[in-house]
């Protein structure tokens, strides 16, 4: 969902700006989001309240997405790897709710094990060591996090 800018609780406002964004979604989804914002912040539950680290800036909430068949044929072709890491395309770019703006390029990380992807945005420019160790760590932070 949009990135909650402080002070605009206003859903309509937050739609205007998204849609400005690219974002294809009704007034009614960024209406709901934003009131499950609020109840959250209000009862303050901990997890929307987490300030996210700079690296998961930003995270699309509630998508699940599944590993591609050429993500299945890297794992054949890296039989030791559990993890994989690689920038999302763009058809998988446009089934992100908020496209993650000019300063960020969308990434993905697969598990093996189920194919499940964790996506999320890097500041254009920043890198990430594709080391299984350091890919699970943030994966299951990503998966808490959702």
């Amino acid at each position: 969902m949009p990135v909650h800018h402080a002070g605009s609780r206003n859903a309509t406002e937050l739609w205007r700006r998204a849609k400005g964004q690219g974002f294809r979604g009704s007034l009614r989804v960024i209406g709901e989001w934003a009131t499950r914002r609020r109840r959250a912040e209000q009862a303050k539950i901990e997890r929307l309240q987490r300030v996210p680290s700079a690296r998961t800036a930003l995270q699309p909430e509630e998508m699940t997405m599944h590993a591609t068949q050429i993500d299945r044929m890297w794992f054949q072709a890296h039989p030791d790897r559990e993890y994989h890491l690689r920038r999302q395309t763009a058809v998988e770019l446009a089934q992100w709710p908020v496209h993650p703006g000019c300063d960020f390029d969308p990434w993905c990380i697969i598990r093996r094990a189920d194919g499940v992807m964790e996506v999320f945005a890097l500041k254009v420019g920043d890198i990430w060591d594709d080391h299984d160790l350091e890919l699970e760590q943030f994966f299951d932070s990503l998966r808490e996090a959702a």
